[in-house]
């Protein structure tokens, strides 16, 4: 249901977050993935938007540490 679907995206985005802060960019990266996936449909809502610009965020620190 469409409400499920929000509750696990945010879900994901608070815990993608909690991982970001920690360092831990592959489970971040997981966490926003899975947003991306959930709202695929919905590519205006701002979720998605949030979890898009974090995603490119992650990768640029990923780059930066190989």
């Amino acid at each position: 249901s469409k409400l499920a679907i929000e509750e696990e995206v945010k879900t994901h985005l608070e815990y993608g977050k909690k991982a970001l802060d920690i360092g831990k960019y592959q489970d971040s990266r997981a966490h926003f993935e899975a947003v991306i996936r959930l709202l695929h449909k919905n590519r205006s809502h701002p979720s998605y938007q949030e979890a898009r610009e974090q995603l490119v965020m992650i990768h640029q620190k990923l780059k930066g540490d190989g």
